[in-house]
């Protein structure tokens, strides 16, 4: 909560006296929570966000941040329940059967099950792994013609899942492996952005084992309280030399 509240400052380039006066409080008691020594009221937190004018995701996140931590499952369990669920398999292969992407994911983006078609387009991302810690694999950089910007969302979408589920196994495995990489460490140093998911206009731009380039929407459905069905959908007409590379 502290170091974030300090970046939100520092992100929007003002002082700890005036963001003290735009909150109403005094310069000490912001520097308390910014080096996390008190825990702002919910009330003060509502001032933050107001004063600071986060948008819904960023406010979401220091709610979470305030809020009891959840617990998230282990993966193993999240695997069992979907690979033993007949009609969840039966979706995925009825996804596949009309050439879509389709996998279930748990709460932090960890891969539980997908169908062919998902298996085949990302190389290495095997049930199990860690969807934002693949992002920053060998294997992610040469799919994604803009991993830069896809690295910059998995990194928004994992400071979403460590504002509720802080205390979780797949939390601790995202920076265990993570920590090592300097891009992420860049990235999450950087800046404040969150994500919750993604926004289906942004689409995400991949290489074909043909050489071509696809283009995907991304959907996500609630299948229960930490599973999720996340769909690919392509869309025709795009490639390569039409996408922004930046």
């Amino acid at each position: 909560m502290g170091a974030t509240c300090r970046l939100i400052r520092e992100e929007r380039g003002l002082t700890r006296d005036t963001s003290a006066t735009r909150l109403g409080i005094s310069r000490s008691h912001l520097a308390d929570i910014e080096r996390d020594r008190r825990a702002p009221s919910e009330d003060l937190l509502e001032q933050i966000i107001v004063g600071y004018q986060l948008d819904l995701p960023l406010a979401r996140h220091l709610r979470e941040l305030r809020a009891t931590a959840d617990t998230l499952e282990p993966t193993s369990a999240l695997r069992e329940a979907v690979t033993t669920n007949p009609a969840l398999m039966r979706h995925l292969q009825r996804l596949h059967e009309r050439g879509e992407l389709a996998a279930y994911v748990d709460s932090a983006w960890t891969l539980l099950a997908c169908n062919n078609a998902f298996r085949e387009s990302a190389p290495g991302l095997n049930p199990g792994t860690s969807i934002p810690v693949w992002m920053f694999s060998d294997n992610a950089r040469r799919l994604f013609p803009r991993w830069p910007h896809e690295a910059d969302h998995a990194t928004a979408n994992i400071r979403g899942i460590v504002g509720r589920y802080r205390g979780s196994q797949q939390v601790q495995t995202i920076f265990r492996s993570l920590r090592p990489i300097k891009e992420f460490g860049l990235r999450w140093n950087d800046g404040v952005h969150t994500a919750y998911g993604r926004d289906p206009s942004d689409l995400m731009h991949a290489h074909h084992p043909t050489g071509r380039t696809s283009s995907y929407s991304l959907t996500i459905t609630n299948q229960s309280e930490h599973i999720f069905l996340i769909i690919l959908s392509e869309h025709p007409g795009r490639d390569i030399e039409t996408i922004d590379p930046s």
